[in-house]
């Protein structure tokens, strides 16, 4: 499943809260988080190496 943070509110907070929520419902391997705000993937990257992650890059 792709979790794509977005808008205003996609932030530390939600991506720390979206984690909890995956490893509670053991969905670690089901699920990756996607953004195009890059410092959101890279502190997911960096709190959460276990978490699949990518980066959304449009012009």
């Amino acid at each position: 499943m792709f979790i794509e943070l977005k808008g205003v509110s996609a932030d530390k907070k939600m991506a720390d809260d979206l984690v909890s929520m995956i490893k509670e419902r053991e969905m670690l391997n089901d699920c990756v988080f996607i953004s195009f705000k890059y410092d959101l993937i890279d502190y997911i990257e960096n709190q959460f190496p276990e978490v699949g992650t990518g980066y959304l890059y449009g012009q």
